[in-house]
């Protein structure tokens, strides 16, 4: 990877419970970014990891999910400094409530080389983390105003959208279109399965394998071997067969009045 993009040196605080992921990583950085990265401090546990973060200072601290004897979640919540963080993690249910969520980055153990120097170089260059993380940590401690938000990280912007007017969301090989009522369309460079597994609690149904559904924004059923769902914006998504007991079952249960139209 070409990193002539950095103008100085970022300093790194890596933060593991396990020696051999600090050594990788160490490994990682040392031969891909030695030039651009500084690796400033180790650690493993709660109190060395605050340590290091209050001495050093780091732009950037990779960051694993289980701590020798806390977790990287109660760390960030006693730590006053100011970075950027990655998560590194052999626990993908973690990262599919708390990151999609505010959209920090993530990295799943064994250690991709090439995601961790991305991930790296796009966390040093964000220009909106601030914001980013300050919202990713009140989801942490569970603040009433996040639950019903989603951030969403584009390759230009960060959008924080509110779920309820999130309309469908549809697969795009590893990608996630979102589709939100005010008409934008937010393409995602993360898997529909990732946000089905997020939204299914918030009245999301899943129809098809490219298509998930927000049913309050649903308007009508089309029946039949070619069955689609309309939705208040006028779209149409197809229906397979398999999913549409399942989508029926839904609606009986989030609607206790006929809402949803059901057309021959």
């Amino acid at each position: 990877m070409n990193t002539d993009g950095f103008n100085e040196k970022i300093n790194v605080v890596i933060i593991d419970d396990e020696a051999p992921a600090r050594k990788a990583i160490r490994l990682i950085l040392n031969r891909r970014m030695r030039d651009r990265v500084n690796i400033c401090k180790e650690a493993d546990d709660m109190e060395s990891g605050l340590e290091a973060l209050r001495k050093h200072r780091p732009d950037v601290l990779l960051l694993d999910i289980n701590l020798r004897d806390s977790t990287g979640f109660e760390l960030l919540k006693r730590s006053k400094e100011d970075f950027k963080v990655i998560f590194i993690t052999a626990y993908e249910e973690f990262a599919i409530e708390a990151f999609q969520y505010s959209a920090i980055d993530y990295i799943l153990k064994p250690i991709d080389e090439d995601k961790l120097v991305t991930a790296v170089q796009s966390a040093y260059e964000a220009q909106n983390f601030n914001e980013q993380y300050a919202f990713f940590k009140k989801v942490l401690q569970g603040h009433a105003d996040t639950q019903n938000k989603l951030v969403l990280k584009t390759t230009e912007k960060i959008h924080i959208v509110e779920v309820n007017e999130i309309i469908r969301c549809e697969a795009d090989v590893n990608y996630t279109r979102f589709y939100i009522a005010d008409g934008r369309s937010l393409i995602i460079a993360r898997t529909l399965k990732e946000y089905e597994l997020l939204l299914s609690s918030k009245g999301f149904v899943r129809v098809h394998r490219r298509h998930l559904i927000n049913l309050d924004h649903l308007h009508s059923i089309r029946r039949g071997k070619q069955g689609y769902a309309e939705m208040n914006d006028g779209s149409r998504v197809s229906i397979s067969p398999q999913k549409r007991e399942e989508l029926m079952m839904q609606i009986g249960r989030r609607f206790l009045d006929v809402k949803v139209i059901l057309r021959d």
